[in-house]
């Protein structure tokens, strides 16, 4: 048996999940907006529960969900935490036709959620659970002065 893979673009970004983790996916507009302008988190309702949407740029960065335009919401579910993630797309594909890397030492930093990136069909995809997802939104990474002016 093949596993398979939720895959979410988002811009750019594209990231792989077990599609075990797959709640739903919905169109955006059952996202609820966010009641102040400039907050990145919405809500969904699904399931008689309503859980967090995010809007997230190609950096993982959340921003303000009118910033962004996504046409869907995957909502992802592990280990009883759950959230939406906007997206521009969201499918279910088979394992069989992945190549899996893990990253080298010298590409990994610290908090990274992305420990393995994988290839399918000439796309690269970082490859990530859900809960690592939430932990980097609650806990963000310190940003180096360094690296901050080389960003801005």
């Amino acid at each position: 048996m093949t596993t398979e893979y939720l895959k979410v673009v988002m811009g750019r970004t594209r990231l792989l999940f077990p599609a075990a983790e797959l709640l739903a996916v919905e169109p955006i507009a059952r996202v609820i907006p966010p009641p102040t302008a400039g907050n990145s988190m919405a809500m969904i309702a699904i399931q008689d529960a309503t859980v967090p949407a995010v809007t997230l740029d190609e950096d993982l960065q959340p921003v303000p969900a009118h910033e962004i335009r996504r046409r869907l919401c995957a909502v992802l579910r592990e280990d009883g935490a759950t959230l939406g993630v906007t997206c521009d797309e969201a499918s279910v594909i088979g394992g069989s036709g992945l190549q899996f890397h893990v990253l080298p030492a010298c590409m990994r930093t610290e908090g990274s959620i992305i420990p393995i990136v994988a290839v399918h069909n000439g796309s690269l995809f970082s490859v990530c659970k859900t809960a690592d997802l939430i932990r980097i939104l609650n806990h963000p990474p310190r940003v180096h002065p360094q690296s901050a002016a080389r960003r801005g």
